[in-house]
């Protein structure tokens, strides 16, 4: 039997990244580019993935692989670098559509974040998610873990709380309110 495996994602993982970023964050994409079309908003994810030094960036993204397809997915960087990596993806949105964006910031200093974990809905409930929180942990052991979970989606929030994650306040973001939980290790 292939034994999936955990790895950092390289920038031709895109065309299979993109669609799982996007299942975990349309409504964000669609404000950050100003148009509902999903496979705009899809190519927009591609595009920021291959490059470096921003919130979508494959540098940043930790893929889990079965069988050379990618099932699974998650984003995440030092919250205390929020500021340069969002700066990049809104002058990407500023030279690519032509408009200024500007969204709440997610996470600060003395956090990791998860800034998305999605699994491909061929895959969802066979532990996916898990192996990549519990590869995140073990990767991060003594950090602080934070995510937002969007108050409309229990199955995940139950997910992060059997995982460890605790409730620690409500954040806006993209004009919505999450749920920030936190893991601390």
């Amino acid at each position: 039997l292939p034994i999936p495996m955990i790895r950092t994602a390289t920038p031709s993982d895109a065309p299979f990244v993109a669609p799982l970023m996007f299942q975990a964050m349309s409504e964000i994409v669609f404000k950050l580019i100003k148009q509902e079309d999903s496979q705009e908003a899809i190519r927009f994810l591609e595009r920021l993935f291959v490059q470096e030094n921003n919130q979508y960036s494959y540098q940043n993204t930790l893929v889990y692989e079965k069988e050379t397809q990618i099932l699974g997915s998650l984003v995440y960087y030092n919250g205390a670098h929020i500021a340069p990596l969002s700066e990049a993806v809104f002058d990407f949105v500023k030279t690519s559509y032509g408009h200024e964006v500007r969204l709440e910031k997610e996470t600060q200093a003395g956090e990791y974040y998860i800034d998305t974990l999605s699994v491909s809905p061929k895959a969802q409930g066979k532990g996916i998610g898990s192996s990549l929180l519990l590869h995140l942990k073990e990767q991060l052991k003594g950090e602080t873990i934070g995510l937002l979970v969007s108050m409309d989606n229990p199955q995940a929030e139950k997910l992060y709380l059997r995982m460890g994650f605790v409730y620690a306040d409500m954040k806006m973001l993209a004009g919505a309110p999450y749920k920030h939980l936190i893991y601390q290790s």
